[in-house]
């Protein structure tokens, strides 16, 4: 039999939070990781989401992006010193939630960095926005395994935002 995603974790927001984050450091049956987001934010607009593991400081991750905002604009893109983010729609769009998958592979891993491979979207009446992308946790501690994941967006997550935590079992 093939290897199975099981669900580890799930939350549903009753009102608007900060941030959502997932304890794993007793998680030790899986490889992998994945989490599966249907996320709104609470200002104006758009915002982005910030993906921090064990609460290490934003200037050790690098990302490198795809995205493509309004459906026309498209920015490929480089950042040293910046974590994994990507954009979120706010409570200005309605109904209009992103959905977004992050795997973390290797998660347990104690001889290099990590690295996280980003992919979602969200679409209005008028525009798709996209985005594919992967950071990497360039932890100076290369022997830590990841033990928590924290999810925040620039501005609060808005009430009905969705998280839901998956490991893939070992074979």
């Amino acid at each position: 039999m093939g290897a199975t995603w099981v669900k580890i974790a799930a939350t549903t927001l009753g009102s608007p939070t900060a941030n959502i984050t997932f304890d794993v450091s007793a998680v030790t049956a899986y490889t992998h990781l994945m989490i599966m987001l249907g996320f709104q934010g609470t200002g104006g607009g758009r915002s982005d989401l910030q993906v921090t593991l064990n609460s290490d400081a934003v200037t050790n991750y690098a990302s490198q992006r795809t995205i493509t905002y309004d459906g026309t604009n498209t920015l490929i893109g480089y950042n040293a010193n910046q974590g994994s983010t990507i954009a979120i729609p706010d409570a200005t769009t309605g109904s209009i939630f992103s959905y977004i998958r992050i795997l973390i592979p290797n998660y347990q891993n104690t001889t290099h960095n990590k690295s996280l491979f980003l992919t979602g979207g969200f679409a209005t009446t008028s525009a798709t926005n996209m985005l594919s992308g992967i950071a990497a946790w360039r932890n100076t501690n290369n022997t830590s395994a990841i033990s928590s994941i924290k999810i925040a967006a620039t501005s609060n997550l808005q009430t009905g935002s969705s998280a839901y935590l998956y490991g893939l079992h070992n074979s």
